[in-house]
């Protein structure tokens, strides 16, 4: 029985709590099992690394992590924006990460926001 909850509690860190933020280019820990906000992912610091994605808010009560921003680059495509974290129930989705700019050439593109 517990295999079947596994997956969907795997990242959480505890009961009630705050996921904590990615390092660099790292992913947010998700919030609590019932109530929690996501960590924030962490911004790129290489070039063309994308940045983080938001860890996940509370089941119950939580918002999600803003994701990190992608790393510039010089002539080549910028890094993505890390997508931000989904809402609990009640909260709200958090925003996604900005893309890194590129000199002479494309910019990443932005992270998509939690639903």
């Amino acid at each position: 029985m517990a295999d079947v909850f596994a997956p969907l509690l795997a990242d959480r860190c505890g009961l009630i709590c705050n996921g904590a933020n990615g390092g660099p280019g790292q992913d947010g820990q998700a919030g609590g099992w019932l109530i929690g906000n996501g960590g924030a992912g962490g911004h790129a610091t290489a070039e063309g690394q994308s940045g983080g994605a938001g860890g996940a808010g509370g089941l119950l009560f939580g918002s999600g992590g803003a994701g990190g921003a992608g790393a510039g680059v010089t002539g080549d495509v910028g890094g993505s924006g890390g997508n931000g974290g989904a809402a609990g129930l009640f909260g709200n989705g958090g925003a996604g990460g900005a893309g890194g700019g590129a000199s002479g050439n494309v910019g990443g593109s932005g992270g998509s926001g939690g639903a």
